[in-house]
């Protein structure tokens, strides 16, 4: 399995971790954990992103609310207001690192917030 870095990543008053694999110059592959006591990037996809080092560049955040990233206090209220905050936040990474495309994986909560990433930025 091929080493996974760790970084945290600050869009303005937001931070979390992002965990990445492989050439940054491979396709993009953006994999979103679920939610559920404990959930983060690393426990829901740390094999397969080391796995797929060599195909891909993984990127595994911690959405925010999740693991090390930022509990926004006051937090959202409800869950369109966490998933709007979730997907805004995500494409500010994505223009951040400069990526116009990636392959979404998402299960359960990340496949919610891929189907609010794919209406918001097509």
């Amino acid at each position: 399995m091929t080493a996974i870095a760790t970084r945290d990543v600050q869009l303005g008053d937001l931070h979390f971790p992002l965990s990445e694999s492989g050439n940054a110059r491979s396709e993009a592959v953006l994999w979103l954990h679920g939610s559920g006591p404990g959930a983060t990037a690393l426990s829901n996809r740390e094999g397969v992103i080391g796995d797929l080092a060599g195909d891909f560049h993984n990127l595994a955040p911690d959405v925010i609310g999740f693991g090390d990233s930022s509990h926004p206090d006051p937090a959202p209220q409800g869950m369109l207001a966490f998933t709007k905050l979730w997907v805004e936040t995500l494409l500010r990474l994505l223009d951040t690192l400069g990526l116009e495309r990636v392959h979404l994986v998402g299960n359960s909560m990340g496949g919610m917030i891929s189907l609010g990433l794919v209406s918001q930025a097509p």
